[in-house]
């Protein structure tokens, strides 16, 4: 094993073809360039995120909101009915994120969380999330229930439980996602 003067990271190399052992080789960019490259990312996470407001959503964001949900995938039936109790992300004059609540007493259906592709993995979705939750709580939601196809390690890592959505019972099953919009073979999580 060979280690190049400027580097003690060594990266080791696949046997050859005659079986002879190759020598490693070193890592051209050095032990520090991992550590220099995640607090570049964070740098650039803290300057978008410092440009990010999260409010409670207005009439006026509904064409924006729809559209990023469209553009994710995800449906819009039973947005326009709930939206006052949505959250956006707005960067200048542009929503780049949203999260909906839909209320059926002390229960609550977790809906539509949505960021713009181009700026997704900078704490967009924690950061209305967690203003979500803290909402609910003061708002007196004891139970609050999601369905998701694509989301699923997301919430598991928040600390959500996969259900049975059969055991969801009460008015939150007569919410679009639960009557139709939403496929049955969602993850229902609590």
């Amino acid at each position: 094993m060979k280690r190049h003067k400027s580097h003690k990271t060594l990266i080791p190399q696949a046997p050859s073809p005659k079986g002879r052992r190759r020598e490693e080789v070193p890592l051209p960019l050095g032990e520090g360039f991992r550590v220099r490259a995640l607090k570049a990312r964070n740098k650039i996470r803290q300057y978008i995120m410092s440009d990010i407001f999260v409010r409670k959503a207005s009439e006026a964001d509904y064409n924006a909101v729809a559209s990023l949900l469209k553009s994710a995938s995800l449906p819009v039936e039973g947005v326009a009915e709930h939206f006052p109790d949505f959250l956006v992300a707005e960067n200048g004059n542009e929503i780049v994120g949203a999260i909906g609540l839909e209320m059926y007493g002390e229960t609550a259906l977790l809906r539509s969380v949505v960021v713009k592709a181009s700026v997704q993995n900078n704490g967009i979705g924690s950061a209305l999330y967690e203003k979500l939750i803290a909402s609910a709580k003061s708002l007196g939601i004891h139970r609050l229930i999601l369905l998701t196809n694509t989301a699923e390690q997301y919430f598991a890592k928040k600390g959500w439980s996969k259900i049975e959505q059969q055991s969801v019972t009460g008015a939150i099953t007569t919410s679009a996602e639960f009557t139709g919009a939403c496929p049955s073979h969602a993850a229902c999580m609590e």
